[in-house]
């Protein structure tokens, strides 16, 4: 019975760490969906939990006047809302070990996430026939240097006034790459000084 726990918490813990989990983004006929990808399972996300996830991200949840700033890695997060709040300016928020710090995981993060496209069709249109004409010679030429194995289509409607875009995006990144390229990033920040060495190629 304890072997058989144990295999099956190795085989969950597992799971976890090496079968992807991201979200997909579906949109078409003027409607919005959310999935949430939970160890490559699919599972939609109720709109009700989309819309307050937003409410709080645009910030008309919780005030944040009355949080203490957090420490370590995560006071780059708090720096951020402190500056869409306007209790903090920029220049004043983020010094230049921030930036290097934030552009370091960004480039490390970018490695391991998987974006895949699996529908995206555009179709230019606007009041001005001109600016529909610019728009999808700019639009064609975005295309041009995506990803060739991405359906993506162009076109464009000289009668119509407002463009639309139908697509199907999923992101997904394996748990232990991210902690890996968190740790590499982060780690050597807050580390012993004598193991800095052994990540300076990494």
């Amino acid at each position: 019975m304890m072997w058989t726990a144990l295999a099956i918490c190795i085989a969950v813990v597992a799971a976890f760490l090496f079968l992807p989990f991201g979200i997909e983004i579906a949109s078409g006929e003027g409607e919005r969906r959310w999935f949430a990808i939970l160890a490559g399972v699919h599972v939609p996300v109720p709109k009700r939990l989309t819309r307050a996830v937003w409410r709080r991200f645009a910030g008309k949840g919780r005030s944040v006047q009355n949080k203490k700033p957090a420490h370590g890695w995560m006071d780059l997060t708090s720096k951020i809302r402190r500056i869409l709040s306007r209790q903090e300016s920029l220049s004043d928020a983020i010094r230049l070990e921030d930036l290097k710090l934030a552009f370091d995981l960004v480039v490390r993060l970018m490695h391991v996430l998987r974006i895949r496209v699996h529908r995206l069709n555009v179709m230019i249109a606007s009041p001005d026939p001109a600016w529909t004409g610019m728009a999808y010679g700019w639009a064609c030429a975005a295309v041009s240097i995506l990803p060739a194995e991405w359906p993506v289509a162009v076109d464009v409607d000289w009668d119509a006034d407002v463009p639309g875009v139908v697509y199907r995006v999923e992101a997904t990144a394996i748990p232990a790459h991210v902690i890996l390229a968190l740790f590499r990033s982060l780690g050597k920040r807050f580390m012993p000084v004598f193991l800095r060495p052994l990540f300076d190629h990494s």
